[in-house]
């Protein structure tokens, strides 16, 4: 938020210029005047002052002293002192980390939630264990060897890992001060004995047999290593690693390459405590079995490598320790399901599980008088925060995808009459997607936004410092070469003035060496360095051709300087350079599983992995904004199962509109607000459904009990296409005080037949005269086909405020056409045009309409035809009204079928089809589309053998789904 400013600064500068000016104009008599009576005021005040306030500055001398302090600090940037100590100062000082956790003594920091540990005492996890030698001498960081193991921890775990670790690593050139990664992450394993004559691999490693060769074979894989360090680790761990020994019984237990060794995934040995790994017999904890009896998240391996690998589940018990040995060297239980929260009072279990999230915010703490030794394995760390990060998201969005095949939402004026003609609730609505509720999801992300939005609207933030204005400004006096250099430098520093700026220049501010000296540095494009460094030496400072300054970078003989390397002022970044940009590019398994989209898009470092474990939040906002909902009558959103779907239909839910009616229907001071008003008066009640006046605030002058705050609401945006609840919407946004839908629809006492012509009664809308223009232009220019199209075109996507005008007017060129064939038909010259020629002109619109917008003419404001028939090849087919559908897969193809649309525009096929396993069609069942493909007759797909077979099987599920027909193609005749 921006830095408050004083409300009255402007009459505060007219005071001073007013003062200024009398003095000014001023004798000397009445200056001295002035002075004299000046002089005794003060000293009358300091008179009368006692001896402790003498040591105490007032106020407002205190806040003065305080603000030229603040201002002076703020400008710092524009008038740099090499003698300050900016990383000494206080501001910056995020205060001791003192305060401790009653219930599991952990330290945080004074503003940090109290509960961030362990959930105020519900959670209690085994104590961390200190590593044996030499592990925990390797993580202290004391000595050369252990300095050397920290700086390569990575590649020492990657000598001992069980499980190969899978993901898109992101790797910068230089230094990465995070671990970073894209995508999903995946830890797979493989058998216990590699294939005949095949190469050791990870926990295959383990069984080598021989402790000499097995330490070739690790120190071959990581050629970095020291050889001392990577067996001391191989003698600890075979050692103290619960789950190597394990897989060595298991081994020996093995008759044949058919067995296979199941690790359990919650299983824990019996008489043990759950959270304990307590070296268990391994019957304990795993079988070794011939057949498929093992549940999809326990481990199974096989003997010998056959060619496949087994992910292993994120909620395995044993996911942590077979990818991280050296952090859980004895092979100690990471996440389960197996974890319950306690009672803190009585320290007894109950039966609420504890998060994963939880878990490893638990783990991550500090503790007096504990070790934790996770947060000492520095890069290894990081990854080890990431991996964890992605296995709480991959936990939550599991959720979200195995309940929601059972949860559906519909519209419930959809949900009702379905109820009333058919009790089966699976044949209603489509399944959810990825909701705004999840932290992080593109609507999360978007639905913030649009509240970003409600703040600059409501404020008018382009009066505080951020125009709006497009302003193009001539300065009176010209900006100077010397004045930006006193604000941008892009030389080095000089070392002996301020080595500490010199140092921060040095290592981060020198562009690395590229073009001749390195044609391989990622800044490289069509062999010319994109930053376009180096760049040319200057003696000053002096204004581009482009208007932009090009900085001072004086060379060697200009008294320049240089540094290692013979790095010059020509490849120095200067600070204010734009913010770094990358553009991904998704190839996602299906276009409709928001989901996947979503898990393999994001983006996660080791930062951000450890501030969302620890709950910090990724947004603050004041005031607060209250979503309200718009929707056409009895058109809310219901989310319901099959099983509750009957009772869903029978009581409709209420929701933020309804309530505003019935607030506004009892209560005179509502009726005088607009919806989006609602929230400063009153509250919302999620529980009870309802507004409520809210009980604090500021009293609003004339209404007893009614007090004001600074909420804000926010209608949801509704898009032009979905043309009712658009109109509905503009209507809220202007009428006040509506008590119902119909009372929002009545102008002037009379009730109008829809939302659109209510905003034209109130002149909310602009009229058709530009499409009058455009069609008129037509007319003179085009064929009467041409004219349907355009016609069809303006009224599925351009919504014209009144369509049925337009079409009253133009009904007649559209038709000529279609006239001149049935005169030279009928050989009747002196036909004129009848209701049933134009009835063939909306046919035809209509079929145009559907492959444009999927809506029906009666859904866009214009009259729906009577279908008869009007072509020889759909006789049969539209003598019944019935529909006939024509599609190509190829674009030039469905230019030569009457009314034609390629497939994957009329069908909402997917895109990447061989990607999805079982595609469908994105069609809802209330659809307009739905209702085409759910009457059509027949289905003309031409060139469809040249389609991918996947389409077709979309076509054929979706088509099943939609006419509950399990016969092929759900019944519809096809053709090609």
């Amino acid at each position: 938020m921006p830095s408050v400013r004083r409300t009255n600064i402007g009459r505060r500068t007219r005071n001073a210029r007013e003062i200024q000016y009398y003095r000014a104009n001023e004798t000397e008599e009445e200056r001295r005047q002035r002075l004299e009576t000046n002089r005794l005021r003060i000293s009358q005040m300091r008179s009368t002052r006692t001896d402790p306030e003498e040591s105490i500055p007032s106020t407002s001398g205190q806040w003065r002293q305080n603000r030229r302090s603040n201002v002076s600090y703020e400008r710092l940037a524009f008038t740099y002192d090499p003698t300050i100590d900016f990383p000494g100062d206080q501001s910056v000082d995020f205060g001791p980390m003192d305060k401790i956790c009653q219930y599991c003594s952990a330290i945080r920091f004074r503003l940090e939630p109290i509960g961030l540990c362990c959930a105020n005492g519900k959670i209690k996890l085994p104590q961390l264990i200190t590593p044996p030698e030499p592990l925990n001498s390797l993580l202290s960081g004391q000595d050369p060897i252990s300095k050397h193991f920290l700086q390569n921890i990575q590649m020492y775990k990657s000598a001992f890992q069980m499980t190969s670790f899978g993901a898109n690593i992101i790797q910068e050139r230089g230094f990465n001060t995070t671990f970073k990664i894209q995508g999903q992450i995946h830890h797979r394993a493989g058998a216990l004995l590699p294939s005949v004559d095949g190469e050791y691999k990870f926990l295959q490693i383990y069984f080598l047999g021989n402790s000499e060769v097995e330490l070739n074979q690790r120190c071959a894989i990581n050629r970095a290593a020291k050889r001392e360090i990577i067996m001391q680790l191989q003698q600890l761990l075979h050692t103290h690693n619960q789950l190597v020994q394990l897989f060595k019984t298991a081994l020996e237990m093995m008759p044949s390459d058919d067995h296979k060794i199941v690790i359990r995934a919650d299983k824990r040995p019996a008489g043990e405590h759950e959270r304990r790994f307590n070296a268990p017999m391994l019957n304990e904890v795993a079988i070794v079995v011939v057949g498929e009896n093992m549940d999809s998240r326990d481990i199974v391996t096989q003997r010998r490598d056959g060619g496949n690998l087994q992910r292993i589940s994120e909620t395995h018990r044993s996911y942590d320790a077979l990818q991280y040995p050296l952090i859980f060297c004895r092979g100690e239980d990471g996440y389960h399901f197996l974890n319950n929260m306690i009672n803190p009072a009585t320290g007894q279990e109950t039966n609420k599980k504890v998060s994963s999230i939880n878990f490893y915010a638990y783990r991550f703490m500090i503790r007096q008088s504990q070790d934790n030794h996770i947060l000492k394995c520095r890069r290894l760390f990081h990854q080890f925060a990431v991996d964890m990060y992605v296995k709480i998201e991959t936990e939550r969005l599991r959720y979200i995808r195995l309940n929601q095949r059972r949860l559906r939402s519909e519209e419930y004026i959809h949900l009702r009459d379905a109820m009333n003609s058919d009790s089966n609730g699976n044949n209603v609505g489509r399944l959810t997607i990825l909701p705004a509720t999840y932290v992080g999801s593109p609507r999360h992300m978007h639905e913030y936004a649009q509240d970003a939005m409600t703040y600059v609207r409501q404020h008018e933030w382009q009066k505080r410092r951020l125009p709006h204005a497009h302003i193009l400004l001539w300065m009176v006096e010209k900006i100077r070469p010397d004045e930006i250099d006193s604000i941008i430098c892009a030389e080095i520093t000089d070392p002996e003035v301020d080595p500490q700026l010199y140092e921060v220049v040095k290592k981060n501010m020198i562009h690395g060496l590229c073009c001749e000296h390195n044609p391989e540095s990622p800044c490289m494009i069509d062999n010319k360095c994109s930053k376009r460094y180096p760049r040319a030496l200057l003696a000053d400072t002096i204004t581009g051709n482009d208007g932009y300054p090009q900085y001072r970078r004086r060379s060697i003989e200009d008294n320049g300087r240089t540094i290692t390397l013979q790095v010059k002022n020509n490849d120095v970044v200067y600070v204010t350079k734009g913010n770094d940009m990358a553009v991904c590019g998704i190839a996602a398994p299906n276009n409709n599983d928001e989901v996947s989209t979503y898990q393999m898009g994001r983006y996660v470092s080791s930062n951000e992995a450890i501030w969302r474990i620890f709950s910090f939040s990724i947004h603050e906002r004041h005031p607060t904004v209250v979503h309200l909902a718009v929707y056409v009558e009895n058109g809310q959103r219901v989310y319901f199962t099959a099983e509750n779907a009957a009772q869903r239909a029978e009581r409709p839910p209420a929701t933020t509109l309804t309530s505003f009616f019935e607030t506004c229907a009892g209560d005179p001071f509502a009726r005088t607000l607009l919806y989006s008003e609602m929230p400063k008066y009153y509250t919302w009640n999620a529980s009870s459904k309802k507004f409520q006046r809210r009980k604090q605030g500021q009293p609003v002058p004339g209404y007893e009990n009614i007090y004001s705050t600074d909420a804000l609401g926010r209608i949801y945006t509704v898009h032009p296409n979905n043309d009712e609840c658009f109109y509905l919407r503009l209507l809220l946004v202007n009428v006040r005080g509506p008590t119902s839908f119909q009372s929002l629809r009545t102008v002037n006492g009379e009730l109008c037949a829809t939302y659109r012509e209510a905003c034209q009664r109130l002149y909310l809308l602009e009229d058709d005269v530009h499409w009058d223009h455009t069609l008129a232009d037509a007319v003179i220019l085009s064929t009467s086909h041409q004219i349907r199209t355009l016609f069809a075109i303006i009224i599925s996507t351009c919504f014209p405020s009144s369509p049925y005008n337009l079409w009253n007017k133009y009904k007649d060129n559209m038709a000529e056409d279609i006239l001149h064939r049935v005169r030279s038909i009928t050989a009747n010259p002196e036909l004129e045009l009848s209701s049933e020629i134009h009835n063939e002109v909306l046919i035809s619109l209509e079929d145009l309409c559907v492959m444009i917008s999927g809506k029906m003419l009666n859904e866009l404001g214009m009259p729906a035809p009577n279908r008869p028939m009007h072509d020889a090849f759909n006789h049969t087919i539209r003598a019944q009204s019935q529909i006939a559908l024509a599609v190509a897969s190829s674009g030039i193809a469905a230019t030569l079928l009457k009314g034609g649309c390629t497939a994957h525009s009329a069908l909402k096929l997917p895109l990447n089809l061989q990607t999805i396993e079982e595609p469908t069609c994105n069609i809802t069942k209330t659809s307009a589309m739905a209702k085409v493909l759910q009457n059509c007759k027949i289905i003309i797909w031409d060139e469809c053998t040249m389609a991918h077979k996947r389409a077709l099987e979309a076509l054929d599920r979706t088509l099943r789904d939609l006419r509950s027909n399990q016969i092929i193609f759900g019944g519809a005749a096809s053709h090609s």
